[in-house]
């Protein structure tokens, strides 16, 4: 939303009280980030000090339809600019983050940063028939991508403590790298977003910033594998790129889809030939 209506010679306001990533009742978006001179959170009494001002609002459906059939966008074109323009964390955040990427910046070279996925994710794939990334998917897509590359350090991020375990077993054994894990998830399962939504208030705001943390863990690695199938690794994708100054071979799909963007580079120029 904010590269299609930022700059638009009106208010932007943005809805947060959806959002369950937050810190309180009255939190979203700007509990993380640092927004104030882009965008406003809403609240009624904002609204109400511009009663000339006729305010529009869209749903995410109406978004839909203004960047898939009005303006014929993708959400990799709009998520880029997004990116550039909103991703700024407000102090403490970036603080938390800092501390981690510190400890990160001790470790055996080079490093190469794997998203692990489980919880909910594995069931979403059975209702969509779709193909599951699995543990070996993830090393096997490195070993083939880089096979020139051995040791360095592995670093692990997900939510499935089994299948990270699995993962990490494997990469040492495969890539001969030491293991750098991040924060146990709260559920040894793995995510579950209607249990994620349930908790308190403050527990949504730590889990949020460890999520937050571990993107930016994995968006400073030499090299970066997950599985596109989840939005996750796209997000990691775009950070990498527009925020981080990684090469757009530095970073790809372990899914059987090949949704990265330099595979589908490579695909259009093979094609082409």
């Amino acid at each position: 939303m904010v590269p299609i209506f930022h700059n638009t010679n009106g208010t932007f306001f943005l809805d947060n009280t959806r959002n369950h990533y937050k810190c309180s009742a009255e939190g979203g978006w700007h509990d993380f980030f640092g927004w104030d001179d882009q965008l406003i959170p809403w609240t009624q009494a904002k609204e109400d000090q511009e009663p000339d001002a006729p305010c529009v609002r869209l749903d995410i459906e109406a978004v839909n339809r203004v960047v898939f059939e009005e303006l014929k966008l993708s959400w990799d074109e709009l998520d880029f600019i997004g990116i550039k323009k909103a991703w700024m964390y407000q102090p403490w955040v970036q603080e938390a983050i800092n501390k981690r990427l510190n400890k990160l910046a001790d470790v055996t070279q080079p490093t190469i940063g794997f998203h692990v996925r489980g919880g909910d994710k594995l069931a979403e794939d059975k209702m969509l028939n779709r193909q599951t990334t699995e543990v070996q998917d993830l090393v096997n897509k490195f070993v083939q991508t880089w096979p020139d590359v051995k040791g360095g350090t592995c670093v692990m991020m997900g939510d499935d403590h089994s299948r990270i375990a699995a993962a990490s077993k494997l990469a040492a054994k495969q890539i001969g790298c030491k293991v750098f894990k991040g924060s146990p998830y709260y559920r040894k399962e793995g995510h579950l977003q209607d249990h994620f939504n349930q908790q308190s208030y403050e527990d949504r705001c730590s889990g949020t910033v460890q999520v937050l943390i571990d993107m930016e863990l994995l968006a400073h690695t030499d090299y970066f594998v997950g599985s596109y199938n989840s939005r996750w690794p796209r997000v990691v994708q775009y950070l990498r790129y527009v925020l981080r100054g990684k090469e757009r071979d530095t970073s790809v799909d372990a899914s059987a889809y090949g949704l990265d963007m330099f595979t589908n580079i490579k695909r259009i120029f093979q094609q082409g030939l």
